[in-house]
């Protein structure tokens, strides 16, 4: 088949929709002839990689959009400076959108395209101008939860503003993106339960992502960890839609209960600072180690000397930092909020019901204790874990997938 992926974020060696652009755009081009469109920002990275390891059915088409303008994604993305959503990144974004289809209509008429397939960004309320073009049309729409109200009140009034920003926009676009894009796709695929879609719309659920053979071999050569403290972490950019405010919360009980315990927090963001206030105030601050942003490398070696990974993201696409640490042989604890669902299902740790953060916090806390008191269960399930993702998680199970969804859409397609 001929296949086009509209990856606006795209590039080697990432996590996160760079990662996902990329991942997608390899292990698809194994076995029909790829085209990518994606921003000219992500030449520099994808050149050398191509060159490195050529693939013979991969072609790339830089562009930058109507305005020209480059997306500072070195500066942690749409979510920089206190916390606030950067709008004028959308706007961006858009002006892409807008370029790629016409490039995608000229492909089309010389190579016809057999299917065409928004990979990234995926997201359920920003629209994608592909659907409006020829070809079967697949739309990755990623997660579509709204922060829950009763969650603001753990994140920083900054964090708490941009939060609800994006709710309102969710509640603004929503309906928007539903007639240009949602209703022009010939398979929708979500991270999110499919019953908080329309039903008249074809959705599967569907979390998009995945690891390199190469990387999980890496992974699980990671040893088995018996010493103390029990230590838990969590990585990632500090905004408030993470939640690690209830990693801390529960980490502060689990404290008062056994002492010999450690908790990490690995990334930089607008909410590091009410985090260290909180940890103070909870009495644990010197068994909380803040650790920064590191770069990728370190952070897959720090893995080896946690035991837990926690992650009480609200809402996510999918979590690659889960993938890694359950590679690695660490359970995680998640929430039932978007792609961290599936991704770890009832192998890789456990999923907390969200309802509210006290009830989280509790939860938490109860997986905590049984984790650290009883290692032998902690190592059983990081085995299974590490087990999941060798069965389930690598690039070439996920694309094996995928094609089977390219399938689908072709057929509702062809009936339409």
């Amino acid at each position: 088949m001929n296949i086009l992926l509209s990856a606006f974020a795209c590039a080697p060696g990432q996590g996160s929709e760079p990662g996902l652009g990329w991942g997608v755009a390899r292990s698809i081009a194994a076995r029909h002839r790829v085209w990518v469109l994606t921003h000219a920002y992500h030449k520099s990275q994808i050149e050398p990689a191509l060159q490195a390891s050529p693939s013979p059915n991969l072609r790339f088409i830089y562009l930058t959009g109507r305005l020209g303008v480059v997306p500072q994604w070195d500066r942690g993305g749409i979510e920089r400076g206190r916390g606030h959503v950067v709008y004028g990144f959308y706007v961006q974004y858009l002006s892409w959108q807008l370029e790629a289809a016409r490039v995608a209509q000229a492909l089309h008429a010389t190579q016809h395209l057999d299917l065409i397939h928004h990979v990234s960004y995926a997201n359920s309320w920003l629209p994608s101008a592909m659907g409006w073009l020829d070809p079967p049309f697949v739309w990755t729409a990623g997660a579509g939860e709204r922060t829950p109200r009763a969650f603001l009140t753990e994140m920083s009034r900054p964090s708490r503003m941009a939060e609800t920003k994006r709710n309102m926009a969710m509640t603004a676009f929503g309906p928007v993106t539903h007639v240009t894009t949602a209703t022009r796709a010939d398979l929708i695929l979500t991270s999110s339960d499919p019953s908080t879609w329309s039903r008249r719309l074809p959705v599967r659920e569907f979390a998009l992502g995945g690891i390199s053979q190469t990387e999980f071999d890496r992974l699980a050569r990671i040893p088995e960890r018996r010493e103390r403290p029990f230590r838990l972490a969590s990585i990632g950019r500090l905004l408030g839609l993470k939640a690690f405010s209830l990693g801390l919360r529960a980490f502060a009980e689990l404290r008062r209960e056994i002492g010999d315990c450690e908790y990490w927090i690995v990334g930089s963001g607008p909410e590091e600072a009410a985090l260290k206030d909180l940890a103070l105030k909870l009495g644990c601050a010197d068994s909380v180690r803040f650790w920064g942003w590191l770069p990728r490398e370190q952070v897959l070696e720090l893995l080896a000397n946690v035991d837990v990974l926690v992650h009480p993201s609200l809402h996510e696409q999918f979590g690659y930092v889960l993938l890694e640490a359950m590679a690695a042989g660490r359970p995680v604890i998640c929430l039932a909020a978007g792609g961290p669902t599936g991704l770890v299902g009832a192998e890789g740790g456990v999923v907390l019901p969200v309802r509210t953060p006290a009830q989280v916090v509790r939860d938490m806390l109860g997986c905590l204790r049984h984790l650290a008191f009883d290692g032998p269960a902690r190592l059983e399930l990081g085995q299974r874990a590490r087990r999941w993702v060798e069965n389930n998680w690598t690039w070439q199970h996920t694309s094996a997938r995928l094609l089977d969804c390219y399938d689908e859409a072709l057929v509702r397609a062809a009936r339409a």
